[in-house]
């Protein structure tokens, strides 16, 4: 099933939880080259794994926002200059694990993954992706989700969120 762009978003804006990620430069790779290879990935494999790493979302939480069907992550770029920190980290993912015990290879066909590879890594999986939505988000329309283990000051570059006025 294919959704046009806009019902895209508007899909992912109606969901009670979605991730929201700053999305800048990664290892030298500017982001719209990121996102022509992910979306190639799909065409040829039917899906693309997208490292993330961030102490507001941790593996276990985001695991328990894409149990949800259907799950979105809407991706923004940053409002300022170095509003995303470049990450520099080229650890090459072989293979994935949805539970950190049984462990299987990234699949044939697909694109590099890398990033900084350490328990604090989780990947999104991804089976539709588009970049060419031009709409407005109001960031005042969300809130962080709680996780009842984290500290409000933890900072970082994606959030996991509850709809809260739309």
């Amino acid at each position: 099933m294919k959704k046009d762009n806009m019902s895209l978003l508007k899909a992912a804006l109606a969901c009670p939880k979605c991730i929201l990620s700053v999305m800048g430069d990664h290892a030298g790779e500017g982001a719209n080259a990121i996102f022509d290879r992910k979306k190639a990935d799909i065409e040829r494999i039917g899906k693309t794994f997208w490292l993330m790493r961030s102490p507001k979302a941790q593996p276990m939480h985001v695991q328990g926002i894409c149990k949800t069907i259907p799950a979105y992550t809407i991706f923004v770029e940053p409002a300022t200059k170095g509003g995303a920190r470049p990450t520099t980290e080229q650890d090459a993912a072989k293979e994935y694990s949805g539970d950190g015990v049984l462990w299987n290879l990234l699949p044939k066909g697909l694109s590099h993954v890398t990033g900084k590879l350490d328990t604090g890594a989780t990947a999104l999986v991804f089976d539709m992706m588009t970049t060419d939505v031009s709409g407005t988000l109001d960031l005042w329309d969300f809130g962080e989700l709680s996780w009842n283990c984290r500290s409000s000051t933890t900072c970082g570059s994606q959030l996991c969120l509850d709809s809260m006025n739309r």
